[in-house]
């Protein structure tokens, strides 16, 4: 699987399974990533997810494993299905996280 497949299937899996108690923040729309960290630290990427209506609000999502930078990312493995709470809405940071470790 390549990172554009992996994004698609993310976008998708937010627009389907879009948890109730974060529809206060709004009708998800797009996803935007911005940041790749790896190396210090749980390796992972930050960016917007964006609303109807123009809103965007950050999000961090944790990658499986230990890769040191972007051509070691299992983007199969960081798609798999996950557990109910792999979103989560952080209201001290007002972020949302996206567990896919």
């Amino acid at each position: 699987m390549y990172e554009r497949q992996f994004w698609r299937e993310i976008h998708l899996r937010l627009l389907t399974n879009w948890p109730d108690e974060l529809n206060d923040l709004g009708s998800f729309d797009w996803i935007e990533p911005k940041r790749y960290t790896f190396g210090s630290g749980r390796p992972h990427i930050k960016g917007n997810l964006g609303f109807i209506g123009g809103r965007s609000i950050p999000f961090v999502l944790y990658l499986p494993g230990e890769p040191n930078n972007l051509g070691e990312v299992d983007w199969a493995s960081a798609s798999k299905e996950r557990s109910s709470d792999w979103i989560r809405y952080e209201p001290d940071t007002r972020t949302i996280e996206l567990r896919m470790d």
